[in-house]
């Protein structure tokens, strides 16, 4: 008898169920924070928002939401920690279809001195070491990769996902944040590694926090961190060229990140070595709460 399970969310409309490979449940159940998992077994109805099986030929992706990672077209999942990413990858965009007035952004977001810093996405910049390093120095990381921006233009709203990291971890991570790392050491394979940061360090889905500053991550290979001012045009290129939004046209989108780029601190961030880079960050946005 092939081994079957269902995972369920309240933060998800449907389940997802696992034929096969059962143990990949608790292993995405460990990656959520805040997401109210539970199991059970997989039953007729509803239908599932996708069903992943594995056989002696493989893994397959079933779906009726046309969501099929995009990896697969050329070379489906081989090992169940590739299966966990590509979940990992789907969950925000699911929650999003249920939620049509929330704006993901594609970033890093950390509270400071009471508000969130936000890093939206740039090639390679180090959004998520830098978020890993924040954390090390006692600041919450409300995601590594994604943020969701509430319609009052004004709040950040975290996804409560475990941060990821590439492996080998840069020469830029300084040694107390390469032990934090170490001692926080997830579910990994050979070039990816998931933080398991405690509760006081990472978000939990839906906690709330003004959105206090953009700045844009600038790593070089050396000299001295500094910022510099960024203009609204600039900022507002970044932000909606890596955001996600289900239910919004690009006119509400364009008015979304207007209002809340205007009157915030806009920054680009140039720096080699991460700890430079958190004193300076510490100074402009204030300390760890």
């Amino acid at each position: 008898m092939i081994d079957s399970l269902r995972l369920m969310s309240a933060r998800l409309s449907r389940p997802i169920d696992f034929i096969g490979c059962t143990e990949i449940a608790p292993r995405v159940a460990s990656i959520l924070r805040g997401w109210n998992i539970s199991t059970g077994p997989v039953e007729a109805s509803p239908e599932p928002l996708v069903r992943i099986e594995k056989d002696a030929s493989g893994f397959r992706w079933l779906s009726d939401t046309g969501s099929l990672p995009t990896s697969w077209a050329r070379t489906p999942a081989r090992t169940a920690f590739e299966i966990c990413i590509d979940l990992h990858v789907h969950l925000s965009g699911w929650h999003l279809r249920d939620a049509p007035s929330i704006c993901l952004l594609h970033c890093a977001a950390v509270r400071m001195g009471g508000g969130l810093v936000v890093f939206p996405s740039t090639f390679k910049a180090g959004k998520s070491i830098l978020a890993m390093q924040l954390a090390s120095a006692g600041y919450m990381v409300f995601g590594d990769d994604l943020l969701m921006l509430a319609p009052d233009n004004r709040t950040g709203i975290a996804l409560g996902m475990l941060p990821r990291l590439r492996l080998p971890l840069p020469d830029s991570l300084d040694g107390p944040a390469r032990a934090f790392i170490a001692s926080r050491r997830g579910y990994e394979d050979h070039a990816r590694l998931y933080v398991e940061l405690e509760p006081s360090e990472l978000a939990d889905f839906g906690v709330t926090a003004p959105v206090s500053g953009f700045v844009l991550l600038d790593r070089q290979a050396g000299g001295e961190a500094e910022l510099s001012p960024v203009s609204q045009g600039e900022m507002m290129k970044f932000a909606i060229g890596r955001n996600f939004a289900d239910g919004l046209t690009q006119i509400e989108i364009f008015d979304r990140f207007e209002a809340i780029t205007r009157d915030r601190p806009r920054l680009r961030l140039r720096y080699a070595r991460c700890e430079d880079a958190v004193a300076l960050l510490a100074r402009q946005f204030g300390g760890a709460k």
